[in-house]
């Protein structure tokens, strides 16, 4: 039987926690900085690895249910919050979802699509490329499924780690 998360992380510390880094992280709200934790150091002590198994009940739960996590978490047996992230950053991109260095064509193709998500915002040139400007405009989601063969949070990571989209993005 697998343990609470409230047993494993005691609410006080975690929450003493959140506190700490929403000082250090003041541009990050409190459920965003909860949630990255909970991915992050809950997900092996819930209920251990995902296999394709679960994937696949994963897959058709959301296909039931959409996005009732509370419900579709307790079908699985574990935490809503861990059950949508990874929905969303792996079962939702499918059989196709690669991992490991990026290929020369799925960088650009990212850029394509970021550039266009951004043209249908508010954004402007003068505004940065850097993720987090970045990300007040796009949804990370949406270029993932663009994109068809990574998830949001590589989207995302990928976008962050590239220092010379700046000056390239902004010489175009």
């Amino acid at each position: 039987m697998r343990k609470d998360i409230s047993e494993t992380y005691p609410k006080r510390e975690t929450n003493e926690l959140v506190g700490i880094l929403q000082q250090k992280l003041p541009n990050r709200d409190t459920v965003s900085i909860w949630r990255q934790l909970m991915k992050r150091y809950a997900q092996d002590t819930a209920n251990g690895p995902w296999t394709p198994e679960d994937d696949e009940q994963l897959r058709k739960l959301v296909a039931k249910k959409g996005g009732q996590w509370t419900f579709i978490g307790s079908k699985l047996g574990r935490d809503p919050n861990l059950v949508r992230l990874h929905y969303k950053d792996v079962v939702s991109v499918g059989n196709n979802r690669k991992s490991g260095p990026w290929e020369q064509g799925e960088v650009k193709r990212l850029h394509e699509i970021v550039m266009g998500l951004l043209e249908e915002t508010d954004w402007k040139k003068k505004d940065g490329v850097d993720v987090d400007t970045i990300s007040k405009h796009i949804n990370w989601t949406a270029v993932s499924q663009n994109l068809g063969t990574r998830g949001r949070l590589q989207c995302f990571v990928k976008w962050s780690k590239i220092d010379s989209w700046g000056e390239t993005l902004l010489e175009e």
